[in-house]
């Protein structure tokens, strides 16, 4: 969601494409994780940092211009409609439910984790029957439970290491973030996104 606010600095993250950190910090919080691949590590470094104390800030008089897409195709919106591609949705969806698990506190994991599964999936088989489109569902949706029991060990060990290091009270912890989806307030503004293979 972007912060378009100038006088609201503290935020719950920045895109790693403006993403300025201290290089000891860097070290401190062992960078991106490789094996996210790409999409989302700047969410996991961000949350990863706040839990540790470190406060995330957007800077008001800041600007960049940066390239959406050009890496994975989409993530955009184009000629007043979001365009996006299987594989930057299934890496998106994927790298924040891992980042929702090792990071979330266990109070909010408890209740956020199965109903964040469950919407997944619904909306999965929503879009996918109303764009009569099952190559969707099997690309982007499909994998994600069996990924996730794939990862259950190497999760639950960074899961260990980044709540142990953790400072920040749980109202703190909430505080920046916002209740409405992001990805519900582009549905309602733009509609269902065209989600296309990368080479078409």
């Amino acid at each position: 969601m972007p912060n378009l606010n100038r006088e609201r600095g503290e935020v719950a993250m920045v895109m790693g494409a403006c993403l300025w950190t201290p290089k000891i910090l860097w070290e401190e919080l062992g960078g991106f994780p490789e094996w996210f691949g790409s999409i989302g590590e700047d969410l996991y470094l961000c949350c990863r940092a706040r839990l540790a104390g470190y406060p995330v800030r957007a800077l008001g008089g800041s600007g960049f211009r940066h390239q959406v897409g050009r890496s994975f195709g989409g993530g955009k919106v184009a000629a007043g409609r979001l365009a996006t591609t299987y594989r930057r949705r299934a890496l998106s969806e994927r790298n924040k439910t891992f980042v929702m698990i090792v990071c979330q506190p266990a109070l909010l994991l408890a209740v956020l984790l199965p109903l964040h599964l469950f919407l997944i999936h619904l909306e999965g088989l929503l879009v996918a029957v109303m764009k009569r489109d099952c190559v969707l569902w099997r690309e982007i949706y499909a994998p994600l439970l069996p990924r996730l029991w794939i990862e259950r060990g190497r999760l639950r060990a960074e899961r260990s290491t980044i709540q142990a290091t953790r400072t920040i009270a749980l109202v703190d912890w909430l505080g920046p973030f916002r209740w409405l989806p992001w990805k519900l307030r582009m549905l309602f503004r733009h509609g269902l996104p065209e989600v296309k293979d990368r080479s078409s």
